[in-house]
């Protein structure tokens, strides 16, 4: 299943767009707008390997000589209806025909280049006769008058009445000149008239067709001049007569040959479609590309469609004991571009398009889903988490094993914490089905869910610290860091606010430094409370090849003391992404109980981190804790227990220690 809502995430339509743009016929361009992926793995490579041909023979030739054939189907239903066709009618008729001649020779040349594409079109015909019928009757937007030699002893008697009626007229006025305003004779509508001066009206026989005016000026029409015009007018109608007949027989001789002619259009527009494709192959620059059944996905020097030659190619392989791939890295580092890389390449391979990419191996997919953008939406009440939470729905109804699914930012636009448990879940049922997965995300617990879980894998996209560029660099087998304080810096972000952020951020983890030098350094991941080894048992931890990597810190010098916690003192909880007050200190089993956004919880304290002593947060030793520890509710209820007030209870908190 394909689809559209998640072909137009990854600008599927938008290519479709460009393609149509290189089809001079509509048919053509309509299909290029209604292409979809293929799941008859014959249908593709028979698309693909005409694909490959066209754009052998664009390569060696060019572009094929199409007509774009506006107004043919009129034309066509004209025949069909018996109509006689007008000159420009015609005309169209003749152009379309010496293109099919054109394309027949260009065809037959190409033929030795790559049969394939080219054989797709040899059953156009040029019908030569027909064409030739016409260029001998037409010339330019009128019949010649060689189309018959009936029209053009017509036309020459036409002319000799034209120039007699001109001699008259310039006889009459030579010999008169004090009769006429002007020295020159005119035209009202299609007949000659002289200007003649009012007092000399009755001199000149003849007509009266119009006044000037002022009144001043009387045109008349000679009676010798009448006498031609009218032999004119009656020259002109068996000229029309004459001009119909020649226009049916050449539409009689189009019409008898319509079948060969709708032939020779459906062949046009074919080859017009196929090296459309070939044509857009041969922009995109594409390489070896097999579509097979194994669901692996393999990309090598791989650039998006619409980034152009400029941008960095990128390589991944899915597929076997590596089905899902976790990518992170800072924002504008091209994490979404790489999913939409592949998910666009696939869409353009399973579609019969060759696509930019040195070498490409394609699976036989069954769909393709994404879940990229914020999808908000006022008009249906939507929110960025709930249109996010809408669409995995859908995907997690709809994807089968045979589905590439792809997810930008798993599990953001609500509470980290619930987000992070969110997408980590989404992705174990997306792994159970199999499918092929890449998913963005800057969660560090789905860094180690990736490297923790078989069949998925780190990734991460190199960015250009220096000039704040993303590479679309993807590098598999390592986890990308989110760099966030680093380009906060180089934004112009005070260094006392980043300060703040970097403690807040690793709490007791190193020297503060965002140099450029350190940009390759890891920040320091602190120890578990309670798993430190003893300072005689202390090994060097080994680094995963997975772990993240955060910016610019030494390490510490010496492994932390185990700490020591008390009501009040503020920890953070890492896998929470959240800060967490005291409430009691370790039981028996070694657990905190915490306030956490207005709730308690139980946590080993193993699984928290100090970040600020309750002394340095509250005003004196005597300060009352109940007021950060407990409800209002609970505070009011136990100064009226103080005071005896009977009837009056406590509520404890789930997860709360009596």
């Amino acid at each position: 299943m394909f689809e559209q809502d998640s072909m137009n995430m990854l600008e599927f339509p938008v290519i479709k767009e460009r393609l149509s743009g290189y089809m001079r016929t509509e048919k053509a361009a309509s299909r290029a707008r209604e292409l979809a992926p293929m799941q008859d793995i014959e249908e593709i490579a028979r698309a693909q390997a005409l694909t490959a041909s066209a754009r052998k023979v664009y390569e060696a030739m060019g572009e094929p000589p199409v007509y774009s054939m506006k107004g043919l189907s009129a034309l066509s239903d004209k025949l069909r209806l018996g109509e006689v066709l007008s000159i420009e009618e015609l005309s169209g008729v003749r152009e379309f025909l010496n293109h099919c001649r054109l394309l027949k020779s260009y065809l037959q040349r190409a033929m030795p280049i790559d049969p394939l594409a080219p054989g797709q079109g040899m059953s156009v015909e040029p019908l030569d006769d027909i064409r030739l019928e016409i260029e001998r009757c037409v010339r330019g937007e009128r019949l010649d008058d060689r189309a018959s030699p009936l029209l053009g002893s017509i036309r020459a008697q036409m002319e000799r009445v034209a120039s007699r009626m001109k001699d008259h007229l310039s006889s009459l006025m030579r010999a008169h000149p004090h009769y006429f305003q002007e020295a020159y004779y005119s035209q009202r509508g299609s007949r000659y008239v002289v200007p003649v001066k009012r007092e000399y009206v009755r001199q000149v026989r003849g007509v009266t067709l119009d006044t000037s005016g002022s009144g001043a000026t009387v045109f008349i029409e000679p009676e010798a001049v009448s006498a031609l015009q009218a032999q004119l007018d009656q020259l002109k109608i068996d000229e029309g007569n004459e001009e119909f007949r020649i226009l049916a027989e050449l539409s009689d001789l189009a019409a008898q040959s319509q079948g060969q002619m709708a032939v020779n259009r459906e062949s046009m527009e074919e080859i017009d479609f196929i090296f459309g494709c070939g044509r857009l192959a041969a922009e995109m620059k594409g390489g070896e590309l097999m579509v097979g059944k194994r669901m692996e996905l393999e990309l090598e020097e791989a650039r998006h469609p619409l980034l152009g030659q400029d941008a960095v190619p990128m390589n991944l392989r899915l597929g076997g004991n590596t089905r899902a791939l976790v990518i992170t890295g800072p924002n504008t580092g091209g994490k979404t571009v790489s999913i939409k890389t592949a998910g666009l390449l696939c869409l353009m391979a399973l579609s019969g398009l060759q696509i930019p990419c040195k070498r490409a191996v394609i699976p036989l997919l069954s769909g393709v889903f994404a879940d990229i953008g914020d999808g908000q939406s006022l008009r249906e009440n939507l929110s960025t988490f709930s249109a996010h939470v809408t669409r995995v729905v859908r995907i997690l109804n709809a994807a089968s094993p045979r589905s590439l699914v792809l997810l930008d930012e798993l599990g953001s636009g609500t509470d980290p914490q619930e987000g992070m448990g969110l997408a980590v879940a989404v992705l174990e049922e997306l792994g159970r089905l199999k499918c092929l997965i890449m998913a963005t995300s800057h969660y560090p617990e789905l860094k180690r869910f990736a490297s923790e879980t078989e069949g998925f894998v780190n990734a991460r996209m190199t960015f250009d610290r220096v000039n704040l560029k993303p590479l679309y660099r993807l590098e598999m087998g390592e986890a990308g860091e989110s760099c966030a304080l680093y380009i906060a810096q180089r934004l112009g972000v005070k260094r006392s606010i980043l300060e703040r952020a970097w403690r807040a951020a690793y709490p007791g983890g190193g020297e503060f430094d965002l140099s450029p030098k350190n940009q390759g350094t890891s920040a320091p991941e602190p120890q578990p409370a309670g798993e430190t080894p003893e300072p005689e048992q202390a090994q060097p931890e080994p680094v995963e090849r997975d772990q993240p990597r955060r910016m610019g810190v030494n390490p510490p010098k010496s492994q932390p003391q185990k700490p020591v916690f008390a009501p009040g003192d503020r920890v953070r909880v890492p896998f929470m992404n959240a800060l967490a007050t005291v409430v009691q200190p370790p039981n028996a089993r070694g657990e905190l109980l915490l306030r956490i956004k207005g709730k308690n919880f139980n946590l080993p304290a193993h699984r928290v981190q100090p970040f600020l002593k309750g002394g340095e947060l509250y005003p004196g030793a005597d300060y009352d804790l109940d007021i950060v520890l407990d409800s209002w509710e609970n505070r009011k209820r136990r100064n009226q227990m103080r005071k005896g007030k009977t009837g009056v209870s406590v509520e404890i908190e789930p997860g709360k220690r009596p």
